[in-house]
This record gives C-alpha cells, sequence and structure tokens, in this order.
C-alpha cells in the first residue's frame, strides 16, 4: 500500500535518506536504522514530549485561535509503551498555550480492557490493586480524581486545568462472548458500572468510547480488532424494531441520572442501577459568583418510565419536566451545601400486594437489592411498557 499520492518518490523520508530503494533486491533498504530515534537537530536521545508533543501542541493552538480567538483545546498524552512511568503532562506556560486548555487523557480499567474478562474481588489500579467492588470503584475514582493534580504544570497559575476523560469504555468482546447461546451481558454490565460509577466518584466529565453504527458481534468496532461500541446491529430485537434502545449493549448502567447543569461546586454525586428503585444522591455547593439557583439533572425515562418518583431536597424547590427528561433544583439561599435524593415510587397497595411472596416484599423492604440479572430485566420490562404506551 503506497501512502504517497504522487508515488514512493514523494515519501519525505526517502527524500531525507531515511531508505532507498534497492534495484538488485527490488525492496526497499534502511539507511538510517536509529533515525527517528534522535533529534536530527541535535542528536540527542530523543524526548518525544518536549521535541514532538509541545511543539505540536503550540503550534495547532496558533493555528485553531488564528480563526477562532475562544477555542477551547483538549489536548492528551501520547502513549509510550517502551517507557511507560515517563512524565506525560507537559510543563506549559500560560503564554504559551492561552486560556482554555482541558487536559483530555484517557481512561480504562486496563485489567479488563487487556484480558477481555472481569473479575469481581479484583483490580488493578494506578501503582495498586483493588480489592472488593466497593473498593474498585473508589480506587478507580481516587485514580481519575488524580488527573487534576498532575495538570498543575499546565499554565501559570499553580492551580491546574480542567479535565475531561477523553475516552473510557469496556471490552463487550469478553470471554465467552455474551451474545452466544446461555450467556448474557452481566459481566459486561459489571465491567461498565464498575467505570461509570469510578467516573460519578471522581466528578468527572467524560466521553464514553464508543458508538459505532456498524458494529458486529463478528467483527466488533471495524477497527484495531476492537469491540467497544454501546450499540451493535447485532443486538438489535427483530421483533421489535419499533425499540428506541434497540441494539444497545449494558444500556442499564449507561443510561444514569447525573447532574449536568450545577448553580455551584458539585461535591458527590452517585446512581445504583442494580437496586429497585434506581437511587440517584447529589451534593453540592452554592456559589454566590454563580448567577442562578437552578441545577438541572437529566431523569431518564429509561429508568424511571412510570414517571412516578420520591424526591428529597434540603431546601428549596424542584420541578420535573418528563417530556425532556429533565429534574430542575432551585436552592434557596438559606445554607450552602445542598443534597438531593430521587428514587422510583415504592410500590404501595394493590401494587405492593401483588408481589408474589412475603419473603420477596421483606426483601425489597429491607435492602431494595436486586441481582445485575433481574435488575436488567426489570429495566427492560418497564422499558419495554413505556415504549408499548408512548
Amino acid at each position: 500500500v503506497i501512502a504517497w499520492t504522487d508515488g514512493p518518490e514523494s515519501c519525505i523520508w526517502l527524500q531525507n535518506g531515511v531508505w532507498e530503494y534497492d534495484n538488485q533486491t527490488k525492496k526497499p533498504k534502511l539507511l538510517k536504522p536509529n533515525y527517528f530515534a534522535r533529534n536530527p537537530r541535535t542528536n540527542e536521545k530523543v524526548d518525544f514530549l518536549n521535541d514532538y508533543m509541545i511543539p505540536f501542541w503550540k503550534r495547532i493552538s496558533r493555528a485553531i485561535r488564528a480563526e477562532i480567538p475562544n477555542a477551547i483545546m483538549f489536548i492528551e498524552p501520547h502513549i509510550d509503551l517502551a517507557d511507560p512511568q515517563q512524565t506525560e503532562v507537559p510543563n506549559l506556560e500560560g503564554d504559551e498555550v492561552g486560556t482554555g486548555i482541558v487536559w483530555a487523557k484517557h481512561w480504562y480499567d486496563g485489567l479488563t480492557l487487556m484480558t477481555q474478562t472481569t473479575n469481581k474481588l479484583f483490580a488493578l489500579g494506578t501503582g495498586t490493586a483493588y480489592i472488593g467492588t466497593e473498593n474498585i470503584q473508589k480506587g478507580f475514582g481516587r485514580d481519575i480524581s488524580s488527573f487534576h493534580n498532575s495538570t498543575k504544570r499546565i499554565g501559570d497559575t499553580g492551580n491546574g486545568t480542567p479535565i475531561l476523560v477523553g475516552e473510557c469504555g469496556i471490552p463487550f468482546n469478553m470471554t465467552p462472548e455474551p451474545w452466544l447461546p446461555g450467556q448474557n451481558f452481566d459481566r459486561c454490565n459489571y465491567a461498565m458500572n464498575n467505570t461509570m460509577s469510578a467516573l460519578e466518584n471522581a466528578l468527572a466529565s467524560y466521553t464514553l468510547w464508543n458508538y459505532t453504527p456498524d458494529n458486529s458481534n463478528a467483527y466488533g468496532d471495524l477497527w484495531n480488532i476492537e469491540d467497544l461500541s454501546i450499540f451493535s446491529k447485532d443486538q438489535i430485537n427483530a421483533d421489535n424494531n419499533k425499540d428506541l434502545h434497540g441494539g444497545g449493549r449494558c444500556l442499564p448502567v449507561v443510561i444514569r441520572a447525573y447532574a449536568y447543569k450545577t448553580a455551584g461546586i458539585p461535591m458527590k454525586m452517585s446512581f445504583d442501577p442494580y437496586v429497585r428503585d434506581r437511587k440517584f444522591t447529589f451534593t453540592f455547593q452554592s456559589d454566590a459568583t454563580v448567577n442562578s439557583n437552578e441545577t438541572v439533572i437529566f431523569l431518564p425515562s429509561f429508568h424511571y418510565p412510570e414517571q412516578k418518583v420520591n424526591v428529597m431536597i434540603s431546601d428549596g424547590h424542584y420541578e420535573i419536566d418528563w417530556e425532556n427528561q429533565t429534574f430542575k433544583y432551585f436552592h434557596s439561599n438559606s445554607r450552602t451545601t445542598h443534597h438531593i435524593q430521587i428514587s422510583r415510587a415504592r410500590k404501595t397497595g394493590s401494587e405492593y400486594d401483588a408481589l408474589k411472596t412475603s419473603e420477596q416484599r421483606e426483601e425489597i423492604e429491607m435492602t431494595g437489592i436486586e441481582t445485575p440479572e433481574d435488575a436488567e430485566k426489570s429495566v427492560e420490562k418497564a422499558r419495554n411498557k413505556h415504549l408499548d404506551t408512548a
């Protein structure tokens, strides 16, 4: 495959004497095997971050901001598996990058990603191991939170830059594959919920990798033998092609209630898809410099299809817009720390009595816990009911 549109003669590495075409063997011949290992200007060992990445970021930032002065630049580190302990965050002065820089490092549960399996008792974090689901989620959250501390090398304030987890997700081609007969997505749900809960614990913004519209079970994302798409055409139910969520993978844990507009500083947020009431909690501190007392939460009908919720708030008042799946909370000025808790309305009366056994009623009343498999079935049943009546 020739990468150069004008033929191999236009290759810049040929023109710089890195290789030549051997007329006798009819094959390329390498002339400078260490060409990319040493800086051609100084002949010193290449420092990829300082020799290439920083000049690249500066040049791209100048070019974009020449056209869009207020552009926000999302920058992420390079990966060098030969030197994984190297410093990845650049030392950039404020006048070199300007304002509007976001550190957009990727994050994955590395053990799950590389082995394509998940372990409910053990995970590897940054320089340590985590034992048990709760410790895994909290530990991963601390790992992600550390991204911000590392950005204090960027700019002049010493406060660092905002962060965005530029890529995160899980492999769906786990062993055995969840779509095989007798298998299910329980392990994928568990792994994805660990990732999503860790992001919530870190109060991090993120972009989930990925959505591939032509994903298939056989060929995955059609890229690098990867299969991380939260959609696959092979997961579409042929008997219900009107399903808005058809083809979705791990949707019970991917689709979550979350605060996407906060009139202050977020302190803590959590959503649990494995409890029957789908409890969401959010705590924040109001900021007098914010010219609004409105906080907006995404309240997905996927999890609250009956449009009945129990709400507990520390102060102020709220409104629910079910059509736009939003919960608007307006805090009062009587306090600075505010709490919100939203959950499915608990079944009462005839609905409660209709539950199969007294043991089941007691279990729900005492714990509200379902197994992951039952949780997904419960969500699926409620969601289908909502779609059928929509």
